[in-house]
This record gives structure tokens, sequence and C-alpha cells, in this order.
């Protein structure tokens, strides 16, 4: 996925990003040290379903492997997926591309729906 978005050569590179927790602690800080020296900006989520984890857990996790990448991109935790989404297109800029790792696509994919009715206005395109 992300050699994909390098291939899009994006003007920046925005991730909302989360992982089950049922993973062990080092894969997730590894997903996280990644994330971190790919993406220009992350936001953070966590799943609803924290498979055995205490909330906030996974999130802290990924935040330090980001920590450990060495490229430091800005980092905002949200743990709603939805919320960390609507803060991602919030925020965009022009050229920006927001790749979204979900637990649940169809709450992504209805808000999506709603903004891609309203790209002229918000500034987005939505590919079709």
């Amino acid at each position: 996925m992300l050699e994909l978005v390098d291939a899009l050569q994006p003007a920046r590179k925005v991730g909302v990003i989360g992982m089950p927790g049922d993973r062990t602690d080092s894969d997730i800080i590894q997903s996280g040290r990644l994330c971190g020296s790919r993406f220009d900006m992350l936001y953070v989520k966590e799943d609803r379903d924290l498979r055995g984890r205490r909330p906030g857990q996974v999130a802290a996790l990924l935040v330090r492997g980001i920590e450990s990448s060495g490229a430091k991109p800005p980092v905002k935790v949200i743990h709603d997926e939805l919320e960390a989404l609507q803060a991602a297109i919030k925020s965009h800029q022009p050229g920006d591309l927001i790749a979204v790792f979900y637990e649940n696509i169809e709450p992504v994919q209805e808000y999506i729906k709603i903004l891609a009715g309203q790209e002229a206005e918000a500034g987005i395109y939505f590919p079709r």
C-alpha cells in the first residue's frame, strides 16, 4: 500500500492509521515506525474492537513507533476512526493523498459519499 501511495507522487502523504489489538506490541510499533518514515502527516486511531487491549494502548504503541522512525511527521491521536478521517479531510491541502486504514468501511464510505456530493465546495477531488 505504501508503495502505491509513493507511486502516486502526491504533494503530501497523509495517513489515518490503526492496528488490531491482537497484534504483538513489536508488530504495532514496527507498523508505526514504517508509517512514520513514509507519511508526511499521521492521524492515529483505534479500532472499536480493542481485541483485549485497554483504550489508548494500541495508539500509544503506534506513536512510539512513529517517534522512533527518525522522520517525526506531525501526529494527531484521535481514537475514533471516523473522527480521525474527518480531521484529516478538514485539514487537507491541495495535492494531498489521504490513505485510510479502516476497521469499518461503511461509515467511511458514507462520509466520503457526502463529501463527493460537495466536492466542488469542499475543494476535494474523488476519483470515480
